[in-house]
């Protein structure tokens, strides 16, 4: 029998010792590509790449007021949500810091709340400056 790919992490262990790993989180939720790598990379920081991790965070969710400028998309408005952030925050014992990073970034994605992206996007640069220099 082969193990649980939710059990085995190829290059550390920054995701396995995650009571709910970030791809769980994101695919049960349905996050779009965008959305679910800002998350990876603020969930991950502290673990694995440090301010580079940010600033990748931060970069994507440049690209994604970039993307809907570009392209007038409605996002997703999926209300079900089978893990909730505050469940992804609690499991994982996420610092506040980041928790408040989380909730934005989902406000940004389910209600379409373009200036909760603006606020993820400055709470990046304060954590990074506040961690990292």
């Amino acid at each position: 029998m082969s193990a649980n790919p939710m059990d085995v992490q190829v290059g550390g262990d920054h995701y396995k010792n995650d009571k709910i790993q970030h791809a769980e989180f994101s695919h049960a939720n349905g996050l779009p590509y965008i959305v679910a790598n800002t998350l990876k990379y603020v969930m991950r920081h502290r673990k694995k790449n440090g301010r580079q991790d940010l600033d990748k965070a931060k970069h994507y969710l440049q690209i994604a007021a970039e993307l809907d400028l570009r392209y007038k998309q409605p996002r997703s408005l999926k209300m079900n949500m089978p893990i909730r952030p505050v469940q992804l925050i609690v499991a994982n014992g996420i610092p506040p810091e980041e928790a408040e990073i989380i909730y934005n970034v989902m406000r940004y994605h389910e209600w379409e709340d373009d200036d909760a992206l603006h606020r993820a996007i400055d709470l990046i640069e304060n954590l990074s400056r506040a961690t990292y220099l």
